[in-house]
């Protein structure tokens, strides 16, 4: 499934640490520790924080247009007594 990432709040200067950038983009933490396993980001260690800097993430999601194939999660319907 192909998923259109959000990158208007990353700015260049600063590094982001993962859990932070999964709610600017909306990108799951396997799919962002996938992209740095891959090499397509690099993963700085701060103080025992895997961060990324924003500039980095900008350049490569602008190389991909912002879009990336995610795995589809199907959610079952919870059934509910009323």
């Amino acid at each position: 499934m192909e998923y259109k990432m959000h990158v208007k709040e990353i700015d260049d200067y600063t590094d982001y640490p993962i859990d932070v950038l999964m709610g600017l983009t909306g990108l799951g933490k396997n799919t962002i520790e996938k992209l740095i396993n891959e090499g397509k980001l690099t993963g700085i260690d701060k103080n025992g924080l895997t961060t990324i800097n924003g500039k980095e993430f900008l350049e490569w999601s602008s190389s991909v247009n912002q879009t990336i194939d995610v795995e589809k999660t199907y959610y079952s319907k919870m059934k509910v007594d009323e």
